[in-house]
């Protein structure tokens, strides 16, 4: 048996023991640069197609509705206005809905709204409601 000396220092420190066991990989810059060049890459090609998918979303709509108001005339009635902007030819079916206090439906109305000569028109429905509405809007339009 061979005596070994636990007192003195060390002839072969820990980082150094490591290295004789598992060998030592030298950091090749070239390699990282690859690396970081193609996360960046990466990122800069999905952020492009995520601004393109909802650019494209957004631009070819031919529609677009736009709550204006409502007024609550009875704990049974609600009559809501909201503006269309769409092609004259276009036609739409709407959903317009009140709601409670708790954000329930209390009210539903289905519209639909034909060609016409402008642009931008200005509607206003009635709704009949189950109890007192605290709002009414506009909840989907869908063309035909």
């Amino acid at each position: 048996m061979s005596e070994t000396s636990t007192t003195g220092p060390s002839t072969n420190p820990a980082p150094d023991r490591l290295a004789e066991r598992y060998g030592t990989v030298a950091p090749d810059a070239r390699a990282r640069r690859v690396r970081v060049a193609a996360l960046w890459t990466i990122g800069v090609v999905g952020t492009v197609a995520a601004a393109w998918s909802g650019w494209s979303m957004v631009a070819s709509e031919k529609f677009t509705t736009q709550d204006v108001g409502f007024s609550v005339e009875s704990s049974e009635v609600v009559s809501v206005t909201f503006n269309v902007t769409k092609d004259a030819d276009l036609t739409l079916d709407c959903r317009v809905v009140a709601l409670n206090t708790a954000y329930g439906q209390v009210g539903f109305r289905d519209v639909t709204i034909g060609p016409g000569t402008d642009e931008r028109e200005t509607f206003t429905v009635e709704l009949r409601t189950s109890e007192l509405a605290t709002t009414g809007m506009v909840e989907s339009c869908t063309a035909r």
